[in-house]
């Protein structure tokens, strides 16, 4: 009887346990935010800085820069046409990155076989 009560009580917890990892994954995916990656303004095109601290804004998850917070206000009149401008960057970044990833590993590649030719 005491066996049965205490395994019980371990599945108990190891269900509650299991239940708060599964809502802690959930949170962190739903405050997961883009990162921004372009040195520009999304709508002016002006270069971020350049008229003092960028203005940060967050848009389903995805953060957005601005020169100024007057520029806001033009994005959300037509949010999609900017957000195609930002996933056209951020698929031109990743393709840079993906490049530059080949690259270095050319070059490890050929400096392995310059040092078989010198052996």
């Amino acid at each position: 009887m005491k066996s049965t009560h205490i395994h019980i009580t371990v599945c108990a917890a190891l269900l509650m346990s299991s239940s708060v990892i599964a809502e802690q994954s959930e949170m962190k995916e739903s405050t997961k935010v883009d990162t921004y990656p372009l040195s520009t303004c999304l709508v002016s095109g002006e270069e971020l800085g350049a008229m003092g601290d960028p203005f940060v804004f967050h848009y389903e998850g995805t953060e957005i820069r601005f020169c100024c917070e007057s520029c806001q206000s033009d994005f959300l009149k037509d949010p999609e046409v900017y957000l195609k401008k930002l996933a056209a960057a951020k698929l031109a970044d990743q393709s840079s990155a993906g490049e530059k990833e080949g690259q270095a590993a050319s070059e490890a590649q050929h400096r392995g076989h310059d040092q078989d030719a010198t052996h």
